[in-house]
């Protein structure tokens, strides 16, 4: 999800549940700072390890990206 601060855009990993997969609950914040140079996004794999569930998620950096300019996804630090 994307939010926009100061002009800029900058993403953060949210989350939401279901008992049903029709009716959700409002998306919250996790624990991804919303940060253009990290940019989380992308949830990649939920695995289990042991009693463990972990996720996997991607960064796709887009440093001075201004809600004015075109969408762009990454770059080279991505």
């Amino acid at each position: 999800m994307e939010i926009e601060k100061d002009g800029k855009v900058s993403g953060y990993t949210a989350t939401s549940s279901s008992s049903n997969l029709k009716k959700w609950t409002i998306h919250r914040k996790i624990a991804t700072p919303c940060y253009q140079k990290l940019n989380y996004g992308s949830a990649g794999n939920i695995i289990r390890y042991k009693d463990e569930w972990i996720l996997c998620l991607q960064t796709y950096p887009r440093t001075d990206l201004y809600i004015t300019q075109p969408v762009r996804y990454g770059d080279g630090t991505a």
